[in-house]
């Protein structure tokens, strides 16, 4: 857990660094309530969904099988968040609180940018192998959220 620490406080160093995360300015955004769409990593092409407080800061990141991709297992998991409403960075880590996890899974850490209207989120995961994009929208949910995963709802 300490390691997770560590390396959680590296990588919002490294965000700060880099301008992703600093003083809000005159053309805010909002990054709080749910998200859905999918991402890409070893097991193939899988449906996200990302619930957010109305600053960002905490949250659940739920994942599922697509009708392309039905042997994906669901899971969930806590994220903290760190968000620039100027710039509409977005950077997601793991907690490593689990509320429903798959044998052999991974938490994902991802970062990217919520679009000007703050409805659209493009992104990366970083940190794990055979990971690439996750592209988030406020569309409608298709899947219902399970109960074990609403426990950690913001």
């Amino acid at each position: 857990m300490r390691l997770l620490g560590i390396c959680s406080s590296i990588f919002l160093g490294i965000l700060i660094a880099a301008g992703l995360v600093g003083s809000a300015g005159a053309q805010e955004r909002s990054v709080g309530g749910e998200w859905t769409g999918k991402y890409v990593c070893g097991q193939g092409v899988t449906g996200a969904r990302l619930v957010l407080s109305d600053d960002g800061s905490r949250g659940v990141f739920h994942f599922y099988p697509l009708p392309d991709n039905p042997r994906v297992p669901e899971g969930c998991f806590q994220v903290a968040g760190v968000f620039n409403p100027a710039t509409g960075a977005l950077a997601i880590l793991p907690t490593g609180t689990w509320y429903m996890k798959p044998r052999n899974y991974l938490p994902a850490a991802f970062s990217g940018t919520v679009d000007g209207r703050g409805e659209g989120f493009s992104g990366k995961i970083v940190g794990l192998t055979g990971c690439a994009s996750i592209f988030l929208s406020r569309a409608a949910p298709t899947v219902p959220l399970p109960s074990v995963c609403a426990r950690g709802l913001p």
